[in-house]
């Protein structure tokens, strides 16, 4: 079980640090919060399970099963919220085709 834990962890950590390299070295800011939100809710998910098999007992469980699915709540519409406060502060920078904001 510990071995299962320990790719799980490291898994997760390869997530994590492929979100992080992707804030620093993408080139838009629709393309960062698109690599932070989705590589970095899958890397804390899997280390969260990986915490839940390393202590097994159910307020364990139910710990990270609530904090996955706040994250998986959160993330989206934090990144939905920027992306549309960056669309709408630097669309002359972010070089945009098509204008879904006609106001």
């Amino acid at each position: 079980m510990s071995w299962l834990a320990s790719i799980l962890l490291v898994a997760g950590a390869a997530f994590v640090l492929v979100a992080a390299v992707g804030v620093v070295r993408l080139p838009d800011v629709l393309f960062r919060m698109h690599a932070a939100t989705k590589a970095g809710a899958f890397g804390v998910a899997l280390m969260l399970a990986a915490t839940v098999l390393l202590f097994p007992a159910f307020s364990t469980f139910g710990k990270a099963a609530m904090a996955v699915i706040f994250f998986y709540l959160t993330a989206p519409t934090a990144c939905h919220l920027l992306s549309r406060a960056a669309l709408r502060s630097e669309r002359h920078l972010l070089r945009l085709d098509v204008d879904e904001d006609k106001s």
